[in-house]
């Protein structure tokens, strides 16, 4: 009686850790745009369907203890920027904390038909606002309160933001997904008739090395009250995009 030992090797290929922390995106989409304006009785101030180019570029950073980004958008009558940065402050596991955030942005619009109503304004609205935030590297979200102003008055805002950087996460992935949704009221004690709501989801998925498709969906809707204060004129704007992005990272 004898005993045979017998082994084979089979391969297997570990992910590869990403040590990149740094990434720069540039790119360019196309947008289906669709704009409306109603007055008192629900009267037609403007309504609009069209197709624009809007330019994007957006700066990352994500390290253990930090995560920031930069980004701003330019099309023919829209145009912005925003800035978030999230700090640690307690580490909670393996990979994972949480800490502060805070989201800085202004837009300039100048789609609205003021000459129409004087309580409409084509100024610049700014948002600022901070709260508590999980983070993972390449990872964040957060829920915030704020302000927002649009240079005539001033509302409180609550929003939740989610960032993930599939380029800087632990293993890469081929996916970058920001989310956006912030909710602004005021001008009145119990319920508040100037809003301001915004909804936007942006998606990022790499078809080679990077280069990736970008497509994102965006919802903003406002209102104010009339002066005499028995309506309120409310605006939307829904608009898809479609396009590319380029990316370095390092």
């Amino acid at each position: 009686r004898s005993c045979r030992e017998y082994y084979h090797e089979i391969p297997v290929q570990l992910p590869e850790r990403n040590e990149r922390s740094v990434a720069v995106t540039g790119g360019w989409s196309t947008a289906f745009t669709k704009r409306a304006v109603t007055g008192r009785d629900k009267s037609v101030l403007l309504k609009e369907a069209l197709s624009h180019t809007v330019w994007n570029v957006q700066a990352e950073l994500a390290t253990g203890k930090l995560s920031a980004r930069l980004q701003g958008f330019y099309g023919a009558d829209e145009r912005g920027g925003s800035f978030d940065l999230s700090r640690e402050i307690k580490r909670m596991g393996e990979g994972m904390s949480y800490g502060i955030a805070m989201h800085l942005a202004a837009t300039h619009a100048e789609w609205l038909p003021t000459e129409r109503n004087a309580a409409l304004t084509t100024g610049t609205a700014y948002r600022a606002s901070i709260g508590p935030s999980i983070m993972i590297k390449g990872l964040t979200a957060s829920s915030q309160l704020g302000i927002y102003t649009d240079g005539r008055e001033t509302l409180q805002e609550v929003s939740t933001f989610v960032s993930l950087n599939g380029g800087l996460t632990e293993v890469r992935n081929p996916v970058t997904v920001t989310l956006e949704k912030t909710f602004a009221f005021g001008g009145e004690p119990m319920i508040p008739r100037r809003r301001d709501q915004l909804e936007r989801l942006t998606l990022g998925l790499d078809l080679v090395r990077n280069f990736a498709l970008r497509i994102g969906m965006t919802t903003h809707r406002s209102s104010w009250p009339t002066q005499d204060g028995t309506s309120d004129l409310r605006a939307s704007e829904v608009y898809y995009t479609v396009g590319g992005q380029y990316t370095l990272s390092w």
